[in-house]
């Protein structure tokens, strides 16, 4: 459940760093960075110049 911790942490528009999602949500450093980089891998995330962003890009189900 600590990906969707993440997650919910970034915003669309304004960036954030590991750091700041660390402090936010009070989670481990290195599972931050295991998770974004999961979450890049999946196109939920994206990073910038400027720290991690959510792409908008929501879970779907296919019938």
């Amino acid at each position: 459940m600590d990906e969707l911790e993440v997650r919910l942490a970034l915003s669309e528009t304004e960036p954030m760093s590991v750091e700041a999602i660390v402090d936010e949500r009070g989670l481990d450093r290195r599972h931050v960075v295991k998770q974004l980089a999961q979450l890049e891998a999946y196109g939920h995330v994206k990073q910038t110049d400027s720290g991690f962003i959510d792409t908008g890009k929501r879970d779907s189900f296919n019938e």
